[in-house]
Protein backbone atom coordinates (compact mmCIF):
# COMPACT_ATOMS: atom_id res chain seq x y z
CA UNK A 1 0.00 0.00 0.00
CA UNK A 2 2.64 2.54 0.95
CA UNK A 3 4.55 1.44 -2.28
CA UNK A 4 1.28 2.78 -4.53
CA UNK A 5 0.93 5.63 -2.56
CA UNK A 6 4.65 6.66 -3.22
CA UNK A 7 3.83 5.68 -7.00
CA UNK A 8 0.99 7.93 -7.14
CA UNK A 9 2.79 10.82 -5.27
CA UNK A 10 5.65 10.78 -7.79
CA UNK A 11 3.52 10.50 -10.62
CA UNK A 12 1.20 13.46 -9.24
CA UNK A 13 4.55 15.58 -8.76
CA UNK A 14 6.18 14.68 -12.56
CA UNK A 15 2.50 15.43 -14.36
CA UNK A 16 2.39 18.99 -12.20
CA UNK A 17 5.84 19.88 -13.11
CA UNK A 18 5.69 18.78 -17.08
CA UNK A 19 2.29 20.89 -16.73
CA UNK A 20 3.78 24.42 -15.00
CA UNK A 21 6.62 23.57 -17.89
CA UNK A 22 4.03 24.28 -20.66
CA UNK A 23 3.27 27.76 -18.28
CA UNK A 24 5.23 31.28 -18.12
CA UNK A 25 4.08 33.67 -15.29
CA UNK A 26 3.41 36.97 -16.68
CA UNK A 27 3.51 39.83 -14.33
CA UNK A 28 1.50 42.81 -15.52
CA UNK A 29 3.23 46.19 -14.16
CA UNK A 30 1.63 49.78 -13.50
CA UNK A 31 3.65 51.24 -16.38
CA UNK A 32 2.49 49.18 -19.29
CA UNK A 33 4.96 46.95 -19.70
CA UNK A 34 4.50 42.89 -19.23
CA UNK A 35 7.29 40.96 -18.08
CA UNK A 36 7.09 36.89 -19.14
CA UNK A 37 9.33 34.50 -17.26
CA UNK A 38 9.52 32.38 -14.24
CA UNK A 39 8.64 33.06 -10.69
CA UNK A 40 11.60 32.18 -8.55
CA UNK A 41 10.73 33.85 -5.25
CA UNK A 42 7.42 35.38 -3.92
CA UNK A 43 6.73 37.32 -0.59
CA UNK A 44 2.70 38.09 -0.25
CA UNK A 45 2.30 41.69 -0.07
CA UNK A 46 5.85 42.72 -0.49
CA UNK A 47 7.66 41.76 -3.72
CA UNK A 48 8.19 39.00 -6.58
CA UNK A 49 11.46 38.14 -8.48
CA UNK A 50 10.75 36.53 -12.22
CA UNK A 51 14.03 35.25 -13.84
CA UNK A 52 13.42 35.68 -17.74
CA UNK A 53 15.94 33.70 -18.66
CA UNK A 54 19.43 31.42 -17.49
CA UNK A 55 20.88 35.04 -16.83
CA UNK A 56 18.42 37.27 -15.95
CA UNK A 57 16.41 38.29 -13.11
CA UNK A 58 13.98 41.47 -11.94
CA UNK A 59 12.70 41.71 -8.97
CA UNK A 60 8.67 44.23 -8.29
CA UNK A 61 7.47 45.60 -5.47
CA UNK A 62 3.74 44.47 -4.56
CA UNK A 63 3.05 48.03 -5.62
CA UNK A 64 4.47 48.34 -9.03
CA UNK A 65 2.26 45.04 -9.83
CA UNK A 66 -1.17 45.07 -11.32
CA UNK A 67 -1.61 41.26 -11.55
CA UNK A 68 -0.41 38.01 -12.08
CA UNK A 69 -1.12 35.55 -14.53
CA UNK A 70 0.12 32.12 -16.52
CA UNK A 71 0.41 32.29 -19.80
CA UNK A 72 0.34 28.84 -22.29
CA UNK A 73 3.52 28.39 -23.97
CA UNK A 74 1.75 26.79 -27.28
CA UNK A 75 -0.57 30.00 -27.08
CA UNK A 76 2.51 32.12 -27.08
CA UNK A 77 4.30 29.87 -29.74
CA UNK A 78 1.64 29.76 -32.20
CA UNK A 79 1.14 33.86 -31.78
CA UNK A 80 4.66 34.32 -32.98
CA UNK A 81 4.37 32.08 -35.32
CA UNK A 82 1.43 33.91 -36.84
CA UNK A 83 3.10 36.99 -37.60
CA UNK A 84 6.58 35.20 -39.04
CA UNK A 85 4.04 33.40 -41.30
CA UNK A 86 2.26 37.14 -42.05
CA UNK A 87 5.83 38.02 -42.50
CA UNK A 88 6.80 35.64 -44.73
CA UNK A 89 3.87 35.76 -46.78
CA UNK A 90 3.02 38.59 -47.51
CA UNK A 91 6.62 39.95 -48.26
CA UNK A 92 7.39 43.60 -49.16
CA UNK A 93 9.58 44.95 -52.15
CA UNK A 94 9.15 44.38 -56.29
CA UNK A 95 6.69 41.76 -57.51
CA UNK A 96 7.44 40.84 -60.81
CA UNK A 97 3.97 38.70 -62.89
CA UNK A 98 4.43 36.85 -66.10
CA UNK A 99 0.87 35.51 -67.15
CA UNK A 100 -0.42 33.67 -70.56
CA UNK A 101 -3.93 33.12 -71.23
CA UNK A 102 -6.63 33.22 -73.77
CA UNK A 103 -9.57 35.42 -73.74
CA UNK A 104 -12.94 35.21 -75.99
CA UNK A 105 -16.34 36.80 -76.61
CA UNK A 106 -18.61 35.08 -74.13
CA UNK A 107 -21.28 33.54 -77.17
CA UNK A 108 -17.75 32.52 -79.46
CA UNK A 109 -15.33 30.65 -77.06
CA UNK A 110 -13.84 29.30 -79.85
CA UNK A 111 -12.66 32.61 -81.97
CA UNK A 112 -10.26 34.30 -79.36
CA UNK A 113 -7.32 35.61 -78.75
CA UNK A 114 -4.29 34.52 -77.03
CA UNK A 115 -2.83 36.60 -73.96
CA UNK A 116 0.92 37.66 -72.78
CA UNK A 117 1.73 40.26 -70.44
CA UNK A 118 4.49 41.39 -68.23
CA UNK A 119 3.45 43.31 -64.81
CA UNK A 120 6.50 45.05 -62.61
CA UNK A 121 4.71 46.25 -59.14
CA UNK A 122 5.97 47.04 -55.70
CA UNK A 123 4.74 45.16 -52.40
CA UNK A 124 3.10 46.92 -49.78
CA UNK A 125 1.93 43.71 -47.48
CA UNK A 126 -1.90 42.71 -49.04
CA UNK A 127 -1.69 45.32 -51.71
CA UNK A 128 0.38 45.69 -54.35
CA UNK A 129 0.56 48.56 -56.76
CA UNK A 130 2.54 48.06 -60.81
CA UNK A 131 2.68 49.16 -64.27
CA UNK A 132 1.77 46.63 -66.79
CA UNK A 133 1.95 46.02 -70.89
CA UNK A 134 0.88 42.90 -73.09
CA UNK A 135 -0.07 41.70 -76.17
CA UNK A 136 -4.08 39.91 -77.41
CA UNK A 137 -3.67 38.44 -80.46
CA UNK A 138 -5.30 36.18 -83.11
CA UNK A 139 -3.20 32.59 -83.30
CA UNK A 140 -2.74 32.10 -86.94
CA UNK A 141 -4.46 34.71 -88.89
CA UNK A 142 -2.40 38.39 -89.86
CA UNK A 143 -0.50 39.62 -87.08
CA UNK A 144 -3.05 43.11 -85.77
CA UNK A 145 -2.06 43.03 -81.83
CA UNK A 146 -4.34 44.60 -79.15
CA UNK A 147 -1.53 46.15 -77.01
CA UNK A 148 -3.01 47.38 -73.89
CA UNK A 149 -0.50 49.57 -71.20
CA UNK A 150 -1.98 50.30 -67.75
CA UNK A 151 -1.75 50.72 -64.08
CA UNK A 152 -2.21 47.27 -62.15
CA UNK A 153 -3.63 47.39 -58.50
CA UNK A 154 -4.32 43.79 -56.61
CA UNK A 155 -4.80 42.21 -52.92
CA UNK A 156 -4.74 39.09 -51.48
CA UNK A 157 -7.16 38.43 -48.63
CA UNK A 158 -5.10 36.26 -46.22
CA UNK A 159 -1.44 35.51 -45.25
CA UNK A 160 -1.16 31.63 -45.90
CA UNK A 161 0.51 30.20 -49.04
CA UNK A 162 -2.82 29.43 -51.10
CA UNK A 163 -5.01 32.77 -51.07
CA UNK A 164 -7.80 34.15 -53.32
CA UNK A 165 -7.35 37.17 -54.91
CA UNK A 166 -8.48 40.74 -56.42
CA UNK A 167 -6.83 42.80 -58.98
CA UNK A 168 -7.77 45.63 -61.47
CA UNK A 169 -5.96 46.73 -64.56
CA UNK A 170 -7.00 50.23 -66.06
CA UNK A 171 -5.28 52.19 -69.25
CA UNK A 172 -4.83 52.49 -72.99
CA UNK A 173 -5.41 50.29 -75.44
CA UNK A 174 -3.24 50.81 -78.47
CA UNK A 175 -4.09 48.97 -82.12
CA UNK A 176 -1.56 49.04 -84.90
CA UNK A 177 -4.41 50.15 -87.48
CA UNK A 178 -7.06 51.73 -85.09
CA UNK A 179 -7.05 54.67 -82.75
CA UNK A 180 -6.59 53.06 -79.27
CA UNK A 181 -9.49 53.45 -76.35
CA UNK A 182 -9.75 52.49 -72.62
CA UNK A 183 -8.37 49.02 -71.31
CA UNK A 184 -10.24 47.84 -68.31
CA UNK A 185 -9.87 44.29 -66.84
CA UNK A 186 -10.78 43.49 -63.32
CA UNK A 187 -9.81 39.62 -62.69
CA UNK A 188 -10.25 37.13 -59.67
CA UNK A 189 -8.11 34.55 -58.69
CA UNK A 190 -6.12 32.14 -56.21
CA UNK A 191 -2.22 32.64 -55.86
CA UNK A 192 0.27 29.66 -54.74
CA UNK A 193 2.99 30.40 -52.54
CA UNK A 194 5.98 27.93 -54.33
CA UNK A 195 8.86 28.98 -52.57
CA UNK A 196 10.25 32.51 -50.68
CA UNK A 197 10.35 35.03 -53.49
CA UNK A 198 8.16 32.78 -56.25
CA UNK A 199 4.87 31.59 -56.70
CA UNK A 200 2.11 31.02 -59.20
CA UNK A 201 -1.75 32.08 -59.77
CA UNK A 202 -4.93 31.41 -61.73
CA UNK A 203 -7.64 33.77 -62.75
CA UNK A 204 -10.61 34.37 -64.31
CA UNK A 205 -11.22 37.69 -65.94
CA UNK A 206 -13.14 40.23 -68.15
CA UNK A 207 -11.19 42.47 -70.13
CA UNK A 208 -12.59 45.33 -72.13
CA UNK A 209 -10.42 46.30 -75.20
CA UNK A 210 -11.27 49.33 -77.03
CA UNK A 211 -10.65 51.19 -80.22
CA UNK A 212 -11.81 53.36 -82.90
CA UNK A 213 -11.96 52.63 -86.68
CA UNK A 214 -13.22 55.62 -88.78
CA UNK A 215 -16.57 57.08 -87.71
CA UNK A 216 -16.87 54.57 -84.89
CA UNK A 217 -15.95 54.05 -81.20
CA UNK A 218 -15.78 49.83 -80.59
CA UNK A 219 -15.20 48.63 -77.04
CA UNK A 220 -14.67 44.53 -76.91
CA UNK A 221 -15.35 42.75 -73.82
CA UNK A 222 -14.16 39.57 -73.27
CA UNK A 223 -14.02 37.03 -70.66
CA UNK A 224 -10.72 34.82 -70.05
CA UNK A 225 -8.64 32.77 -67.68
CA UNK A 226 -4.68 33.04 -67.44
CA UNK A 227 -1.78 31.66 -66.02
CA UNK A 228 0.51 33.71 -63.92
CA UNK A 229 4.47 33.42 -62.66
CA UNK A 230 5.21 35.31 -59.71
CA UNK A 231 8.82 36.23 -59.50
Amino acid sequence: MKKILLCLLLGTLSINTLAQSDYLDVVYLKNGNTVRGKIIEQEAGKFVKIQLDEKNVLLFNNDEIIEIAKEGVADQDVSESTVQTNEKNFPRGYQGIIEIGYVAFPDDLDDGLLKLQMINSIRFKRLSLGIGAGIRFEAGNSFRPYIPVFLDIRTRFVPRRVSPFIALGCGYTFHPNYDGGLYLSPSLGISFKLGRKFGMHLALSYELLGYRPRYMDLDDGYIGFSLGLIL
